[in-house]
């Protein structure tokens, strides 16, 4: 019954008079998820949980376009704190109403929502290991003005939560879990800088402090280069998030013109007699295996 409500809660959403449906895909997207488990064996272990789901671009993988987007996970574990990101890719096909997904650029592409889906139509869902589960209700809501469809999917094995996934939205809590969780809500949606906000008593709205550490996070994976053109000399500003990077440079052949490993947000200075031209600079986390890349300008 909550899960009607929360849906339903929806229909309060401020329309728009230039509304049209929301995309999955669509780069604007951001989500905050938050999930809590608690260890079999293990008395008094706990793991508060939050992942912040936003899109970094879009990257070509065997000549398709998918878009890119950076998961970064933080924990309050009783044994205490850790983070986490890693990237994945999706695309989405309008025609058919199917969002695809991509864990790493060599690996394999697997159905992640299909919106065709009816009440008995079985789902092998990628993020819980492929554990199946059912689709048992269907619903429309309204968002923005637009009707979007709901489906509800009950899980077979009864090891995983059951949930519910919104067309343009997907999963309302975070599914790609190998355990049990106690909980698992998708607590703030933002779409063209707009945000979703259902109703009290449920979890799901974006408060000030929410959409900060949105944004706190996605600058720390920024990186900044100036100045832009540069002349003889470019400083280069890793990102904040803690880890060590590698920082390289290539010209527009491809060849690497420098190379460099240094600490989170530290100043790279990057000298030389450069030709005038656009290179392309590729920093990559150690750790967490991020990577950004962008243009550096020399005239």
């Amino acid at each position: 019954m909550k899960a009607f409500v929360l849906l339903y809660s929806l229909l309060f959403i401020t329309t728009d008079i230039f509304a049209q449906k929301i995309h999955i895909s669509d780069l604007s997207n951001r989500w905050y998820f938050t999930y809590m488990d608690s260890h079999v064996g293990h008395p008094g272990y706990t793991d508060t949980v939050s992942v912040h789901r936003y899109f970094t671009g879009t990257k070509m993988i065997d000549s398709v376009v998918y878009n890119e987007y950076e998961e970064y996970w933080s924990s309050v574990r009783t044994s205490g704190p850790w983070t986490y990101s890693y990237k994945k890719y999706l695309r989405e096909d309008t025609t058919t109403h199917k969002v695809y997904g991509i864990n790493a650029p060599n690996g394999n592409e697997y159905l992640l929502y299909d919106y065709n889906y009816q009440v008995g139509d079985s789902v092998f869902d990628p993020g819980a290991n492929y554990s199946i589960y059912y689709v048992d209700s269907l619903i429309t809501i309204n968002i923005n003005g637009i009707a979007h469809k709901a489906m509800h999917y009950k899980s077979v094995s009864h090891y995983y939560i059951d949930y519910w996934v919104v067309e343009g939205i997907g999963s309302l809590v975070q599914t790609n879990l190998a355990f049990p969780v106690i909980s698992s809500d998708l607590i703030c949606f933002s779409n063209k800088g707009s945000t979703i906000t259902p109703q009290h008593p449920f979890k799901f709205n974006c408060a000030d402090s929410t959409l900060n550490v949105m944004q706190h996070t996605i600058t720390d994976y920024k990186v900044k280069v100036y100045p832009q053109p540069a002349h003889g000399k470019v400083n280069i500003k890793l990102p904040d998030l803690v880890d060590d990077y590698n920082m390289t440079i290539y010209n527009k052949v491809g060849d690497i013109v420098f190379t460099e490993r240094a600490k989170a947000g530290s100043v790279v200075s990057v000298k030389g007699d450069y030709s005038t031209g656009v290179y392309v600079y590729k920093v990559t986390g150690v750790s967490s295996g991020a990577v950004i890349t962008g243009k550096v300008i020399f005239n």
